[in-house]
């Protein structure tokens, strides 16, 4: 199950960092508008990512509770407070 959350961040980490790379085609319309060619609506683009972004950030930490679950870690707290 990690090793899925992981394959789907890395998956979209890479999908949108090449569409942001090639998100105007030629790819020199991105800085220089007057350059004729096709552009990816922005808005969209972002829109877009944030949501798979905020999916995936919900998918670890989804992914990691059980882990969390599992330790068994002794508390350093007592029920006595050291500083009275």
């Amino acid at each position: 199950m990690v090793l899925t959350g992981t394959g789907f961040v890395v998956a979209v980490g890479i999908t949108f960092t090449a569409l942001s790379i090639f998100m105007c085609i030629p790819v020199q319309r991105g800085w220089d508008k007057s350059v004729p060619g096709k552009y990816i609506d922005e808005f969209r683009f972002l829109f877009c990512n944030a949501a798979f972004n905020i999916v995936a950030d919900i998918a670890i930490f989804i992914i990691l509770i059980p882990t969390l679950w599992r330790l068994h870690s002794k508390s350093t707290l007592n029920s006595k407070s050291d500083y009275s």
